[in-house]
């Protein structure tokens, strides 16, 4: 839906309503904080905070200390992009916390409160070094299969039967398979025997028609082949197995499976389980660890020896197997160690298997090691930006992609501009996406632009210089010289009566007329020069008709000048694009947004608009802002303010993801995913749920080219 001009202060009421007659303070001096207190003349505003400002009058109100904001004001409203509005809060939590005052931010929400509870759980006291004593005091060290040393890349077990029925449909699998599929193992339990194997199962999908005879070898075939490619090893348990083997320990593997003895030693080869002394399948010998048998089967074969059983399961890997005499020690499955973690509470189910796949492959990371989160008492540690990468920004990122793909050739386009420099990585990623799988799909050129070198390029009438003033250079506490300077690529005159003003001292439409009068003629010819250099660039791209444009959260700038300087309509593929973007791109039928249009990045509650700032800051490049090309088409770069090696290892775990999903995922094509799972996994990062290293920490620097 279309937001109106308007569509910040509508939110603001929405937001705060219940705040009409209680005293508020803004923090922040930006350009929102002058249309609230501007517009929004029915609220009790006492004043403003800003850590640079304390003392002065700006917007018409003091700003305050943190002893003059308690005297008066019973709420805080934080006043800034969502992306940094937690830093915010960090200066001014303790004196609010002390003194009683609410803190909000825009769109509505409190900081977040941490469960403590969490800390609490017993399991956090159970580490690698505790079981690994348990291990030498023992002479057979038994290990339970799936979930303790293999774990599956999918949301739940039965989650296997759907990517079956996914990709067996042009064979006549009928939709209804993974149902029918559990529930016949619940008839050959109830009907023929609670030790069942794999072909027994097929038999009763067999004659209750689930699987037709000629199908029935092509369906089992696909549910084994589907099972290798989503199995893994958890890590941290196979290097136990081996530590076990190497103490001269008997090593023994058991477990309640269906699936027969081959298969399993195949499944368990291709994880690098090679060594272990036997095999114990319930399947196999009639035996089963749940009601006990197997637990007496195994005390009578080793009589007199310590027995240690490693499983995750309550019931049949402790409570049954101690009550045989055998020690156990249980450890959690990934799925398990999320719940308790609090991690699973902020995500919602998934209803397609392109859900089960996303979430999979975040379990299987976050969870691989059942020892991962005792440290921190049950909270997500990330070390470095590999993981982050991989859990949190490649989920959306692969959705985009394959959304991108679809959409643009569905609208004919012809090639893809992937602007710099949020286009970097997005350029390798759908190059390869779409070379892996051939897909049918638009090419894609890593294409040099950025809104200071289309916007100055492009520039040719007062109006245009306005825009600048009014669509870019719009901080608050930006100098006039640094206006002249980042936004027209022009110097300020050392007699300028306006050198070292800001624009909220002397007001943008001020200082626009003074720059009209004074400067245009320069403007205009540094304007020209770079246009002509731009064009020696275009000059040089295989550049088809129908044109494409991608870049991350949109505005239109970049999009608006780059069409007005090749002369024709772009087509922008982003992920989101904000509220004012009717004010700068008037032609909302080239715009196509995937997680939603005209959304603001201070009011939002969807996380890729509240934490946009991360996502610019990760989908970047080596070099650093673009401003201009040289006489001979070159780029020319302002320095790189920050390392690239963080990013770089960030892009690296990210490729990784989209490695493992095409390696896992026969045709992605037809593939959907839901944008909701994955802007809530985006946004786990910023949990108190989740501890960043500083390492991580240090990676963000958020720089607006035009800022301050």
């Amino acid at each position: 839906m279309i937001q109106s001009r308007d569509g910040f202060i509508s939110d603001f009421y929405k937001n705060f309503h219940h705040l009409k007659e209680t005293p508020v303070v803004l923090y922040g001096i930006g350009q929102f904080t002058r249309q609230i207190v501007e517009q929004v003349t029915d609220f009790q505003i006492m004043g403003l905070m800003d850590a640079k400002t304390t003392g002065q009058v700006v917007y018409g109100l003091k700003v305050l200390s943190e002893r003059e904001a308690a005297a008066m004001a019973r709420a805080v409203i934080i006043v800034s992009n969502l992306s940094v509005a937690d830093v915010i809060y960090q200066r001014i939590e303790a004196f609010t916390k002390k003194e009683g005052i609410e803190v909000y931010y825009l769109n509505g929400l409190k900081p977040q409160k941490y469960d403590y509870a969490i800390a609490k759980n017993p399991y956090w006291e159970k580490n690698e070094k505790e079981l690994r004593e348990k291990i030498l005091e023992n002479e057979v060290i038994s290990f339970d299969i799936f979930d303790t040393l293999l774990m599956r890349k999918c949301q739940r077990p039965e989650d296997i039967f759907r990517f079956v029925a996914y990709e067996m449909k042009e064979k006549g699998v009928k939709a209804d398979f993974p149902l029918r599929r559990k529930e016949a193992e619940k008839i050959c339990y109830r009907q023929l025997t609670k030790y069942f194997d794999f072909e027994q199962i097929y038999k009763v999908l067999c004659e209750e028609g689930v699987v037709l005879e000629h199908q029935l070898n092509a369906v089992m075939e696909k549910e084994l082949e589907v099972e290798k490619r989503f199995t893994m090893p958890r890590k941290c348990v196979c290097e136990l197995l081996e530590y076990a083997r190497a103490q001269g320990k008997t090593v023994i593997l058991t477990s309640d499976m269906y699936l027969l003895r081959d298969v399993l030693k195949e499944l368990l080869w291709q994880n690098g389980i090679c060594h272990y002394d036997e095999l114990f399948l319930s399947c196999e010998i009639k035996k089963d660890k749940y009601w006990g048998s197997m637990w007496e089967h195994i005390t009578a074969l080793y009589p007199g020896r310590k027995v240690l059983h490693i499983g995750d399961n309550e019931i049949s890997d402790e409570k049954t197997a101690r009550e045989h005499g055998i020690e156990t020690y249980r450890i959690a499955g990934a799925d398990a160690l999320l719940d308790m973690s609090g991690i699973n509470r902020h995500i919602v189910p998934g209803e397609s298997e392109g859900d089960c796949l996303l979430w999979g492959l975040f379990a299987a990371k976050a969870g691989n090691n059942p020892f991962g989160m005792s440290k921190t008492k049950g909270r997500l540690y990330i070390s470095n930006m590999f993981e982050l990468g991989y859990l949190f920004f490649a989920p959306l990122i692969l959705n985009y992609l394959l959304w991108l793909a679809k959409t643009a050739k569905k609208q004919q386009v012809d090639t893809i501009l992937f602007v710099a420099r949020d286009g970097y990585l997005l350029e390798k990623l759908y190059r390869k996406i779409v070379e892996k799988k051939d897909l049918e799909a638009p090419k894609g050129i890593y294409y040099l632009s950025s809104r200071r070198a289309a916007s100055v390029a492009s520039m040719e009438t007062e109006e245009d210089i306005w825009f600048i003033f009014d669509k870019l250079c719009s901080t608050a506490s930006v100098t006039y010289e640094k206006v002249l300077e980042k936004g027209f690529g022009t110097q300020i005159d050392s007699d300028d009566k306006y050198l070292g003003s800001t624009l909220y001292e002397t007001g943008k439409e001020e200082l626009f007329r003074h720059t009209v009068k004074r400067y245009a003629k320069r403007i205009f010819e540094n304007a020209q020069v770079e246009r002509a250099n731009y064009f020696k660039y275009l000059e040089k791209l295989p550049l088809g008709e129908r044109l494409g444009f991608v870049n991350f959260v949109c505005r239109g700038v970049t999009q608006r000048c780059t069409s007005k300087l090749m002369k024709k309509r772009l087509k922008g593929f982003y992920f989101a694009s904000e509220e004012d973007i009717l004010d700068i791109y008037p032609h909302m039928e080239d715009i196509f947004c995937l997680y939603g249009e005209n959304l603001s990045t201070h009011t939002s509650r969807l996380n890729l608009m509240a934490k946009y700032l991360f996502g610019e800051t990760i989908l970047s490049a080596p070099e650093g802002q673009l401003i201009c090309f040289s006489q001979e088409g070159m780029p020319v770069y302002e320095e790189r303010k920050e390392s690239f090696a963080g990013i770089q290892q960030c892009h690296k775990g990210i490729q990784q993801y989209i490695d493992d999903v095409l390696k896992t995922v026969t045709d992605l094509w037809d593939w959907t995913f839901s944008n909701e799972l994955a802007d809530r996994m985006f946004g786990l990062f910023d949990l108190k749920n989740v501890i960043l290293s500083k390492e991580v920490k240090e990676c963000f620097s958020f720089d607006d080219y035009y800022g301050e």
